[in-house]
């Protein structure tokens, strides 16, 4: 099945092209960087919008790798975070990662899926 395109929809289509990548521009994304148990976290935000939390061990590649994920934005640091926003995830993140990864945890957990018996066992 064909389906015709006029010049006004490549009008339309050429104009979010060129406007798009302005938009993208456009935005400041403020980012802030501490030290967390998972190594270092980085806090992308916007505006009010959280865009971004990522975790790893090396800082410069965290703020290569938030320039990556929005290679038209304005990157800059965060001054001051007057809503305490780092803190607050600091805390989800310190609180969280711990009992997540510590190995006797897991440990335990695969004792107590080795005692529940298997389907189709006698």
């Amino acid at each position: 099945m064909f389906k015709s395109v006029s010049n006004a929809d490549r009008a339309e289509a050429g104009a979010a092209d060129v406007l798009i990548p302005l938009i993208r521009a456009a935005a400041t994304i403020s980012f802030a960087i501490a030290p967390c148990s998972l190594g270092f976290v980085i806090i992308a935000v916007s505006e009010q919008l959280i865009r971004s939390i990522m975790v790893g061990d090396d800082p410069e590649a965290l703020v290569s790798d938030l320039q990556n994920q929005f290679p038209y934005a304005a990157i800059e640091a965060i001054e001051n975070d007057h809503a305490g926003l780092v803190a607050r995830v600091l805390e989800q993140v310190n609180t969280w990662a711990p009992r997540s990864l510590d190995p006797a945890s897991w440990a335990d957990r695969m004792r107590g899926m080795s005692a529940v018996p298997s389907i189709g066992s006698p």
